[in-house]
């Protein structure tokens, strides 16, 4: 409506303009009428063009546009593909006819391609060098699409082996798609013995033993005998026969290796070499430990009984270097001076004989759904409990977090939360977030450390880790850490570096580095830089990024071996410098089975009404998708366009044509 009124208005200023020009100059009137209306005429197009042009009107463009149903195509891209004895089939002649067979059903499927390993990404470059295979990933990037994309089916090519991610079974479900699935890898009975995982403390205690367990895999080597070796720095410390007496052999051998010296010690362990192993990839890994010489006594408060309790002494018991005393407020008598670690559990309040103590309120402090006000940072503590959802904060710099404890903390359920609310926590010091208010937070008040978390429920959120990677291991990890940090002596450096010390090869390397003025200010005026050097002294330089009040970098991913560190920086015209190493472990999970796992491929298909199919067998897939196109039929969509008049050129070239052509017309008749 609106721009047929500007289009009428439009001519008739053209018409106005055309009319006071021609007609009302007397010079004119000795021409022909004809003469005259052809001028009249083109004056008039050239003067409502350019006014339609000021007015400039958004103008609609509708089209109608088949839509072809998508066929979602995820191929595996991890190492385990090309660890069988067809890889070269695999890395040649299968990919040709994926791709063959992705061309013959463009023409009846949008088909949209997929690769993916410990992440997903647009079909580029399939090397089968992923380290890691995260199925998960796939059904994500479906979810993420949008809801007006209509996709048919989903095709996975996969040996349907993952090491990461959550368990696909219930997002398969939740999407209700027929999942087509290419079986590859080697289908074959594979003789193997391999290293499935070794369990060992990260830390331990000076003069003491600490036990390690090593879980041995075998099959089709029944009969067969091998011997399981501990070593440390290429010497021999334990060993054990290995006797594999059934075709599906699995065992446990536990060792106690003594540690008698400070500092970081490195081992192996290594299966030795059988006849008839036809993967000897998996037949060694590698681990670290941590030698310390002081224990830390944590005292555990509570007020009543309560699984919270439970959870946090089952994580801390794990560590040898911590000693956990466990009372109830109203019971206890101790001394505060042996404890380097105070945690409170759902206390409201403390008897006199505590919180005034001197030494209580000189130890680090770990709050938990506690309503106790001990920190300037906290406002007045509300009781309305709210059930809360938590998000990770990404800016957190107090300690190095899991990359892939985000994706985790997003599926844990809502917790109670008794909605305390601090008012001046900086941003790098908060954990996690409920509805953009801190949940988990770190403080310092007179130099000690504190740490609060306002929900109640840990042990639910434990158990749903569980749930979801049926292990403990990552959830523990992020206690251990905030024990970790709590329980160390503060830094008092001018210039501090953090980084983890030990990671596998599918893990980047990330670095905080913090720099003080003598006030200890915090400041970052000074560039920083960090040099990497590998055991070939191959050096790699960095400059570190600046943030509000410490420097960050992401040096990403390395390859396995150990790496000398140096971060330096001058200010003042003093150097600042720290040193360190960092152990990087190969990441063996894609080396330890090779075989396809057709039994959960079927059974993936299956409950997706889709079909299990071979690389061998592109053929009957499309035979199949192009059968069954009558359940996608293509849609008509109505596409419409809104655009700005002033965007059509073709408008603009009119408005010359006729100015041109009634410019010739006048030096025709000698008007010019």
């Amino acid at each position: 409506m609106l721009f047929v009124t500007c289009f009428i208005v439009s001519i008739l200023i053209g018409g106005a303009i055309a009319c006071f020009f021609y007609f009302k100059d007397k010079k004119y009137q000795t021409l022909t009428f004809k003469t005259v209306s052809v001028l009249f005429f083109c004056r008039m197009v050239v003067a409502s063009i350019l006014s339609l042009l000021l007015f400039n009107p958004i103008i609609q463009q509708s089209a109608i546009k088949t839509v072809k149903p998508i066929l979602f195509i995820a191929q595996d891209n991890s190492m385990s593909i090309a660890l069988n004895k067809d890889s070269l089939q695999i890395k040649t002649e299968y990919l040709k006819a994926l791709n063959t067979m992705c061309l013959n059903l463009s023409n009846e499927y949008e088909v949209v391609k997929y690769q993916f390993d410990s992440d997903i990404k647009p079909f580029k470059t399939i090397d089968f060098k992923g380290k890691e295979t995260n199925l998960s990933a796939v059904f994500n990037k479906i979810e993420s699409m949008d809801k007006n994309q209509k996709i048919a089916a989903i095709i996975m090519a996969t040996d349907g082996n993952y090491n990461t991610g959550f368990d696909v079974t219930y997002q398969t479900a939740k999407l209700n798609l027929p999942i087509y699935t290419i079986a590859l890898g080697d289908t074959a009975k594979q003789s193997d013995v391999w290293i499935q995982k070794i369990k060992h403390n990260e830390i331990v205690f000076l003069n003491n033993e600490f036990s390690l367990e090593v879980i041995v895999n075998a099959k089709n080597l029944s009969g067969k005998v091998t011997e399981l070796s501990i070593f440390e720095n290429n010497v021999l410390v334990k060993k054990a026969p290995v006797i594999i007496n059934n075709s599906q052999f699995t065992n446990t051998y536990k060792f106690s290796i003594p540690s008698n010296s400070l500092g970081v010690h490195y081992y192996s362990v290594q299966l030795q070499s059988i006849k008839n192993d036809q993967n000897k990839l998996n037949n060694s890994q590698s681990f670290a430990i941590e030698t310390v010489n002081v224990k830390n006594k944590i005292l555990i408060l509570a007020q009543t009984p309560h699984p919270d309790i439970a959870c946090l002494v089952e994580i801390l018991k794990k560590q040898p270097s911590f000693e956990i005393e466990l009372a109830f407020v109203n019971e206890f008598k101790n001394k505060i001076n042996p404890y380097s670690l105070i945690i409170l559990h759902q206390i409201n309040e403390l008897p006199n004989s505590i919180s005034t103590n001197v030494e209580f309120q000189q130890k680090p402090l770990f709050l938990i759904n506690s309503n106790f006000p001990l920190t300037p940072s906290t406002t007045k503590f509300k009781h309305t409990d709210v059930e809360t959802s938590a998000t990770l904060n990404l800016d957190f710099k107090l300690f190095i977090l899991n990359t892939k404890l985000k994706d985790f903390i997003s599926l844990y359920p809502p917790i109670i939360n008794q909605n305390i609310q601090p008012t001046t926590i900086a941003t790098n010091f908060v954990l996690m977030y409920q509805k953009h208010k801190p949940l988990f937070y770190f403080n310092e008040m007179n130099n000690t450390k504190q740490a609060v978390f306002t929900g109640n429920g840990l042990w639910l959120w434990r158990m749903h880790h569980y749930k979801l990677e049926n292990n403990f291991d990552l959830f523990d990890e992020l206690i251990f850490k905030t024990i970790q940090y709590l329980s160390t002596k503060a830094d008092k450096s001018f210039f501090r570096a953090q980084t983890e010390a030990i990671i596998d090869e599918t893990e980047e390397i990330k670095f905080n580095v913090e720099l003080f003025n003598q006030s200890y200010e915090p400041i970052t005026e000074p560039d920083v830089k960090l040099t990497l050097t590998d055991a070939q002294n191959k050096k790699y330089e960095f400059m570190f990024n600046k943030q509000a009040s410490y420097y960050s970098i992401n040096a990403g991913f390395f390859s396995k071996g150990t790496y000398q560190f140096e971060a330096s920086t001058v200010y003042q015209n003093k150097t600042y410098f720290k040193k360190g190493q960092i152990i990087i472990n190969e990441f063996l999970e894609e080396k330890q089975n090779s075989s396809s796992n057709q039994a959960f491929l079927y059974q993936l298909s299956k409950q997706s009404n889709g079909a299990i199919f071979y690389s061998n067998q592109f053929n009957n897939l499309q035979d199949s998708l192009l059968k069954n196109k009558s359940k996608w039929p293509n849609e008509l969509h109505e596409i419409k366009e809104y655009n700005s008049l002033i965007n059509l050129k073709w408008l603009l070239f009119l408005a010359i044509l006729f100015l041109g052509f009634e410019w010739g017309f006048r030096k025709y008749n000698g008007l010019i």
